[in-house]
């Protein structure tokens, strides 16, 4: 029999724990949690409590368990063991330590970017000297990151250098990396691309917008994403350079996500990010007709994923839209009270609940991650009404913990 473990608890472990046992495999799961706080673990046939940075622990198991396939779920450090692992047991893994570094090294990113022609946004790159002639060369506004971090950790908006030099002093506290990124900040809409890898060869699964609360300039504030095309013609252009990109990066099976920002007032789109893995708001449940999960059950047990079975790029407008829903907290709180969740779910909406109750909210956190596909624009952003109108979550004095997306008219306008 086939057995997979599972490394870790994080998002999507669930989903790939169910397609696993209906594809006949034997699931298991392993992580220091203990099995009330692991819903995969409640779901899999079998939970071990081995930490998942305990490789030599895990390798001595799986050879005595039999262990045929690894995955893990969206977790980065999760996937950098995944990789460790398979290449000590000698199991396939869609990743390879050399492709997979470019998820994480943002100036290896950005330099592989301009060789492949894929337009990124002018960068600076400062050494704690925060020598003179480093600082002078930076015009404001820019955007702070570490070089080795993700999901916006140590992130920070400078207008001038005071803001830079605290900036700095934040991105480095996430990374131990010894230079942090400096680059243009770009003002304009998100965009994000996704794909599907096989054999070195790429196919775009879907071009989306990304809208957020309103104007703001939180970072991460993003709501809803879903299908668009805007500025399709220049994209057009981005996506045969990221195609060369993926080759030259190694990039050969598996799922990536592109990010991307307009540059206003120019009207380009810069490409900002990377994510070599099943993405964290799910929208990977959206894919109408392609089970990207089934995708990298095949990486895991086969290798990967032949060349005829990549779907046509998709460059045009979806009939059936799928969308991404993020409520977020809105203020400090204890999670006491929750309804609607049952109901939303009768929508055919996936729901990711990010906390429970008993739990405490902190300002701009995810609240949960709503999933689903419609049958048009129209119906796509009354789900969303509908999931505004259903989900309760309050603390102890009724006090309302959530955000809603309400910018209807806007979504509106791009789609008519």
């Amino acid at each position: 029999m086939e057995k997979l473990l599972m490394l870790g608890s994080s998002t999507g472990s669930v989903e790939i724990v169910e397609h696993a046992k209906k594809r006949g495999l034997y699931t298991i799961v392993t992580d220091n949690l203990p099995l009330d706080r692991s819903a995969a673990k409640r779901v899999a046939d079998e939970s071990w409590q081995i930490s998942t940075a305990d490789l030599d622990a895990l390798e001595a198991k799986c050879r005595e368990a039999g262990v045929t396939a690894i995955m893990t779920g969206v977790s980065e450090v999760n996937i950098d063991f995944q990789i460790d692992l398979c290449q000590r047991l000698g199991l396939p893994c869609y990743a390879t330590a050399e492709s997979f570094r470019f998820n994480r090294d943002k100036a290896a990113f950005k330099e592989m970017c301009r060789s492949c022609g894929v337009p990124v946004a002018k960068d600076y790159y400062l050494t704690d000297a925060l020598t003179p002639e480093e600082l002078a060369a930076v015009e404001y506004p820019v955007v702070v990151k570490p070089i080795d971090q993700c999901a916006n950790r140590g992130l920070s908006f400078c207008n001038n250098e005071a803001e830079l030099r605290e900036g700095y002093r934040l991105a480095r506290s996430f990374s131990s990396a010894e230079r942090v990124i400096v680059e243009q900040c770009l003002t304009g809409e998100e965009y994000a691309a996704f794909y599907a890898l096989a054999h070195g060869k790429s196919s775009l699964l879907s071009y989306r917008r990304v809208f957020k609360f309103g104007d703001s300039e939180t970072p991460g504030s993003y709501s809803v994403v879903f299908p668009t095309q805007e500025n399709i013609e220049a994209f057009r252009g981005v996506d045969l350079a990221l195609q060369r990109l993926f080759e030259e990066m190694g990039c050969r099976e598996g799922i990536a996500l592109v990010q991307m920002l307009c540059d206003r007032p120019h009207g380009a789109l810069r490409v900002i990010e990377l994510g070599y893995r099943l993405d964290g708001l799910k929208n990977w449940l959206t894919f109408d007709g392609f089970d990207a999960i089934q995708w990298m059950l095949n990486c895991a047990t086969r290798g990967g994923n032949a060349v005829e079975d990549l779907p046509p790029s998709q460059l045009t407008m979806p009939a059936r839209p799928g969308c991404s829903y993020i409520v977020w907290s809105k203020r400090e709180g204890r999670l006491a009270r929750v309804e609607g969740l049952e109901e939303i779910r009768k929508l055919g909406v996936s729901v990711h609940e990010c906390h429970e109750v008993g739990e405490t909210l902190h300002p701009w956190q995810y609240a949960y991650i709503m999933n689903f596909i419609s049958d048009g624009w129209e119906a796509m952003l009354e789900t969303v009404r509908t999931i505004n109108s259903l989900l309760v979550a309050e603390d102890e004095c009724g006090n309302d913990l959530l955000m809603r997306f309400t910018s209807f008219d806007a979504v509106a306008e791009r789609y008519q």
